[in-house]
């Protein structure tokens, strides 16, 4: 571990918080203000120190292999100092900080590239003008018409399906564009292929309340149902 003697720095007035680097020169070690360093996309926190407490919430997602740590301006080995619980969002020292250090913790992306959390993306997240396929859950429909997907009419004014079904070994894909007025709902079915001999069923569309219903009926019970469905707004 480094200690404060293997810095060439010898006034640590007004430093709290600066962190070891390489100097301009390259014979030695200095302190530098973190805000000055040129990490791309970086995060940065500090954290003082009360002599109790050794585990803190970080503000940011980071893993041990994309973080950089400091305390009282010396850098941390993360194998040996402390510990990043990426999944609670928690930085864990192998000792309290004591009253008067502050730890400093730096992360930046991979490579410089953003990295997403599995599924942490959703249209709530996307611009309004972005559509997207929304694929929805597998349906279980029989001979009577069954609500396959649905969609507030207040939000949106028309959708376009890919309704794909399977029954007794068979397969059928279809296309149907959806519009509304408020009051009725109107559909088209278009491109519609299957690998038997007949179709595997047909789909409807129908206003509920406050929502836009698309209904599939099939020709047998048991045919599973899957949709995926492009949105535009009212």
């Amino acid at each position: 571990m480094l200690e404060l003697a293997d810095v060439a720095d010898s006034d640590y007035d007004g430093k709290n918080g600066y962190v070891l680097r390489v100097n301009n020169t390259l014979d030695g070690m200095s302190l530098q203000d973190p805000t000055q360093l040129a990490f791309n996309n970086a995060q940065r926190q500090t954290m003082s120190g009360d002599g109790a407490q050794s585990t803190f919430a970080l503000n940011f997602y980071t893993q041990d292999q994309n973080a950089i740590v400091f305390v009282g301006g010396v850098i941390q080995d993360p194998s040996v100092h402390y510990s990043i619980d990426a999944a609670n969002q928690t930085i864990t020292f192998n000792a309290a900080l004591p009253v008067g250090t502050q730890a400093v913790v730096i992360a930046q992306s991979t490579n410089s590239v953003g990295v997403l959390d599995p599924k942490s993306v959703g249209l709530e997240t996307l611009a309004d003008n972005i559509k997207v396929f929304e694929q929805g859950n597998d349906v279980v429909a029989g001979t009577s018409a069954t609500v396959v997907s649905a969609f507030n009419k207040t939000t949106y004014r028309s959708a376009k399906y890919v309704v794909t079904t399977e029954l007794n070994g068979e397969f059928e894909t279809r296309e149907c564009l959806v519009i509304h007025n408020g009051t009725d709902a109107f559909i088209t079915e278009y491109g519609i292929l299957y690998t038997g001999s007949s179709l595997l069923g047909d789909t409807d569309v129908q206003v509920n309340g406050s929502s836009v219903e698309l209904t599939y009926t099939a020709v047998d019970a048991g045919a599973v149902v899957s949709v995926s469905a492009t949105y535009v707004d009212a």
